[in-house]
């Protein structure tokens, strides 16, 4: 017989009662690698997407060259400058966190309300119409910047305490 609600605290646990922690839970580092994951992930289609706008790797011209490069150095600077400090604060807060961690600890509410605010903003591109070049171009620079916080995730997961 289990004293002191052992049962109710484990059934707690599972439903995320401790914080979205669970028994069966996961080490901090493997929430830093999930992250650069994710990331890497929504890099990718997003890269694919802006390959679309531009009409596909075999038709692209010149001036798509020069949109690609402007994208990409705004992804590179965006990086460099904005999403670095992200990842920093994101590894940071997830090296804080008690072992073993849930899942539903990998991101904070306001963290999650900045994501569904970005990807209305994906949305609202596409309602607004604007130009397939344009939309191409804030795509790549969108993917590389994403590509790089991935980077960032992943190397920062190795200093991540045990």
């Amino acid at each position: 017989r289990l004293r002191g609600g052992g049962a109710a605290r484990k059934q707690s646990n599972l439903r995320g009662g401790n914080g979205g922690a669970s028994p069966y839970g996961m080490k901090r580092r493997s929430l830093v690698y999930i992250s650069g994951i994710l990331w890497l992930a929504i890099s990718g289609m997003l890269g694919s997407a802006a390959i679309r706008h531009f009409g596909g790797l075999h038709d692209i011209h010149t001036t798509e060259l020069g949109l690609i490069a402007v994208g990409l150095v705004l992804g590179f600077l965006k990086a460099r400058f904005v999403l670095s400090k992200v990842v920093d604060r994101e590894v940071v807060r997830i090296n804080t966190l008690q072992e073993p961690c849930g899942i539903m600890q990998l991101f904070e509410a306001k963290q999650s309300i900045l994501y569904v605010c970005m990807m209305c903003l994906g949305a609202l591109l596409k309602l607004l119409r604007i130009p397939s070049a344009l939309h191409g171009t804030i795509d790549v620079a969108v993917a590389s910047a994403l590509f790089q916080g991935a980077i960032f995730f992943i190397i920062h997961a190795m200093d991540v305490k045990e």
